[in-house]
């Protein structure tokens, strides 16, 4: 799987290991840059969840890994719980998925996104760096997610939030931009 730098095979193998077969293949993905390594991230994925039992013997960067895969899920609720564990966590290779969030149409997802990146403002912070220099390395991929980002607030939000930079995924697309100025 090319959604993960190649030195986590190992653990990226554990945990796709722990998916549930389905009978669909996985939505074409995008491309990203984390760090020099081109990625492959999956659209959406159709693959059940493995249950708790399944995780007992899994260690944390493949749990890690795990999650990720699962912020692409075609199940809104399975996606938003994986975001929750994802959001925190220091890892380069975790941002993609991240930010590929705030494109969705489930606001809730892109709240606990937007609560996430609490840090995103604040200037100096690992957070701002991380998230940052990947919105500077990704400026076709941000922009496809702003684009993802208007149209659903266009479609489902417009009544709650007339002016779009009220937008929750507005406000969290500026401060990315904003962040990847320290990288122009």
């Amino acid at each position: 799987m090319k959604a993960f730098p190649s030195e986590l095979g190992a653990e990226v193998e554990q945990a796709v290991r722990l998916l549930m077969p389905s009978r669909y293949a996985p939505v074409d993905g995008f491309d990203v840059s984390v760090w020099g390594h081109r990625l492959r991230i999956p659209y959406r994925i159709y693959e059940d969840p493995p249950t708790p039992g399944m995780l007992d013997d899994l260690g944390e960067v493949a749990r890690v890994v795990l999650d990720c895969l699962l912020t692409r899920h075609h199940s809104g609720h399975v996606r938003q719980r994986h975001a929750e564990r994802v959001i925190s966590v220091d890892a380069d290779w975790v941002v993609p998925f991240a930010v590929t969030l705030v494109g969705e149409y489930v606001i809730e997802i892109v709240d606990v996104v937007r609560a996430g990146l609490a840090e995103l403002d604040i200037p100096g912070t690992r957070q701002r760096q991380r998230y940052g220099r990947f919105a500077a390395d990704n400026l076709d991929f941000m922009t496809l997610t702003r684009q993802r980002a208007v149209s659903y607030w266009s479609c489902y939000y417009r009544w709650r939030f007339p002016e779009f930079n009220h937008y929750p995924g507005a406000q969290v697309l500026a401060s990315l931009s904003s962040a990847a100025t320290d990288y122009v």
